[in-house]
């Protein structure tokens, strides 16, 4: 597993999210990525598992309706708190609704670090700490 380091060389943590050859890929521009928002707020609208319509979505989100509308066109962006408070009314994260195809029954979720990643993040995390002591300032 290839690890990444930041910019003063400590290391970031490992991601947790296994690449699976069935996984999408993610949306790479921007308007990709307000027809994903759509597409999957279009989906849970019509799930049953929350708020049924704009104006249920509007009242138990706080967002304006106009707002979900102009969302569900692809003609706005999306602010990271709109996102947020929608998914909020899903019972959902706000990462979530960036998924392509999120099924609303099976959303997608992160897999925790097991026993032998974070004993390996924490020894590199150390090991990190124990170099910096010696870096010229």
């Amino acid at each position: 597993m290839a690890h990444r380091l930041t910019a003063k060389g400590l290391p970031c943590q490992p991601p947790t999210v296994s690449w699976i050859r069935q996984n999408p890929p993610m949306p790479q521009t921007h308007n990709e990525t307000r027809k994903v928002l759509a597409d999957n707020l279009r989906r849970l609208l019509d799930s049953g598992s929350g708020p049924a319509s704009q104006l249920a979505a509007k009242r138990k989100s706080g967002v304006a309706q106009a707002t979900i509308g102009r969302i569900l066109s692809g003609k706005s962006a999306a602010t990271v708190k709109t996102i947020e408070s929608i998914a909020h009314a899903y019972g959902l994260s706000a990462w979530q609704l960036l998924v392509p195809n999120l099924d609303p029954s099976n959303p997608p979720v992160l897999r925790a670090m097991s026993k032998e990643e974070q004993d390996m993040y924490d020894r590199l995390r150390q090991a990190a700490q124990d170099l910096a002591k010696y870096a010229p300032r």
